[in-house]
């Protein structure tokens, strides 16, 4: 995979002239399927365009295509359109250009999107949303526009969502720009929390992993730890439970500081307080793999990607042991709805029982009965196809 940085070229037709107002200095910027050298001036003779088909196709910000298909011509690309336009360029494994935060953690409170507005002149964001299972997609996206439910101030640099702290539609991802031009997404994702223990994970990366910034004051505090709302964590290595509860000034004490991606956790509510919409926000992991390293033991493990994937198709059985329900490796989710586990074990025909998929927001254990190469632990690529 290629690397690169980020590039937002504004590129004016004048004539048949064009130049980069970004950087006098030659730079390549990569992407899955282009990679654009440019330097000052945007001309055939000083940029090159290559791919490694020999086509390139550039969108702009609306996710329009600008010039089709072009070779690795410069003053052809620019030859195919006129006016004034912006072609922005990811490179994989960039951060998204958004950041998003709750500005409150009281209820109906918004969230906050934000770009700099100065880097990205006439900037458009779209919008998507769903019901929790995991509506992640390149399809369906919406253009965000001022007033009703958002505060869009473009020019500014900023976009609010209103009342979505504790409330609103379920998840909501945000990306600026449309098609293969659009931006790296950020987005919300709303996990409810019932009375009593509740198996959850983060569906997003967190730009923090600080709990008194993932969580913040979103459930109930208490100056008597057994009477706040605690978060646990499970070390495998020591067979261990690792703590944290809210006390009465909305911080979060105990032994337990962080919520990592890929780490599941049971939130345990406080019998009497009512089910809690708890809003967690971060950047979208929609593509790609995630390596977990099992030990022998129980394993509390999240997923971080926003949609469902399967246990058949996630490669976790490449690293379990298959056999009967008695003596296979098993993947357990706890439901507080129904107040019971469901399993899934690995048969030697693939993975059998009333679990079979992993879902967004949720937390699982993997029971992991011996290493494959003790005694490093088993490296698990999960893997959504």
């Amino acid at each position: 995979m290629r690397t690169g940085k980020r590039c937002l070229i504004a590129v004016f037709f004048i004539a048949v002239y064009g130049f980069c107002a970004a950087s006098a200095v030659a730079e390549t910027v990569s992407s899955p399927d282009v990679i654009l050298n440019y330097s000052l001036p945007l001309t055939g003779s000083t940029t090159t365009l290559e791919s490694s088909n020999g086509e390139i196709k550039l969108y702009d910000l609306k996710g329009q295509p600008v010039a089709g298909v072009s070779t690795n011509d410069a003053a052809s690309l620019l030859s195919g359109f006129g006016g004034a336009w912006i072609i922005a360029v990811w490179a994989p494994g960039e951060p998204a250009p958004l950041l998003i935060r709750r500005v409150a953690d009281t209820p109906n409170s918004s969230i906050e999107i934000t770009w700099e507005a100065a880097k990205y002149p006439g900037a458009t964001i779209y919008y998507l949303t769903g019901d929790g299972s995991g509506a992640f997609t390149t399809e369906g996206w919406r253009l965000v526009a001022d007033g009703g439910e958002f505060d869009y101030q473009p020019a500014s640099g900023f976009l609010r969502h209103l009342a979505q702290v504790g409330g609103g539609t379920t998840e909501a991802y945000y990306r600026m720009g449309a098609g293969p031009s659009a931006s790296p997404a950020v987005g919300k994702f709303n996990v409810n929390i019932l009375e009593e223990s509740n198996l959850v994970s983060i569906p997003l990366l967190p730009v923090t992993t600080e709990i008194n910034a993932i969580v913040g004051q979103q459930l109930y505090g208490s100056a008597q730890p057994a009477n706040a709302d605690k978060i646990y964590y499970f070390d495998t290595a020591t067979s261990t439970w690792i703590i944290a509860y809210l006390d009465a000034t909305g911080q979060w004490q105990g032994m337990l500081k962080a919520m990592l991606p890929d780490q599941g956790f049971f939130i345990k509510r406080q019998t009497g307080q009512a089910a809690k919409q708890t809003t967690f926000v971060g950047d979208v992991y929609a593509d790609g793999t995630r390596q977990m390293d099992l030990l022998t033991g129980s394993n509390l493990i999240g997923t971080v990607f926003p949609g469902p994937v399967s246990l058949e198709s996630s490669g976790l059985a490449a690293v379990l042991t298959a056999g009967t329900p008695a003596d296979a490796d098993k993947v357990y989710y706890y439901s507080n709805i129904d107040k019971s586990w469901q399993i899934g074990y690995l048969s030697p025909t693939g993975f059998t029982g009333s679990l079979t998929k992993f879902e967004p927001g949720k937390g699982y254990f993997i029971k992991n009965g011996a290493l494959l190469n003790s005694p490093d632990p088993d490296g698990w690529i999960y893997t959504r196809p």
